[in-house]
């Protein structure tokens, strides 16, 4: 079977499509204080956003971009600042995942993971 690369588009689409659906569906049950009275409409454009800003900073694995979005409705929450939040995920000394472990374990304490 040959794949055109058409067809690779959209299986590609429909996968980033399905990610982007099983986020909000995971941040709405597993961090519900986050979107507390946001529309679904709102967290969905939210996530899209998210997934957007992490692969412009290379941050392109999903394990790493799910960590990236959880990371980003705490910061949007916190009353703390977070500028360091922001150093750490762009800094390009840093593979993404050390960015996004750095920053992750720092608000939820290593090595315990919300998922």
């Amino acid at each position: 079977m040959k794949i055109s690369r058409k067809m690779m588009k959209t299986l590609e689409q429909v996968a980033e499509s399905n990610f982007a659906l099983f986020m909000v569906s995971y941040v709405t049950a597993r961090h519900s204080a986050a979107v507390a009275g946001l529309p679904t409409e709102r967290v969905s454009n939210m996530i899209h956003g998210y997934i957007d800003t992490a692969e412009g900073l290379g941050i392109t694995d999903r394990r790493n971009v799910a960590m990236y979005i959880v990371i980003m409705f705490h910061i949007r929450r916190s009353e703390d600042d977070s500028s360091w939040a922001s150093a750490v995920l762009s800094n390009s000394n840093l593979t993404p995942t050390q960015r996004v472990d750095c920053v992750f374990d720092t608000i939820y304490g290593p090595p315990s993971r919300p998922w």
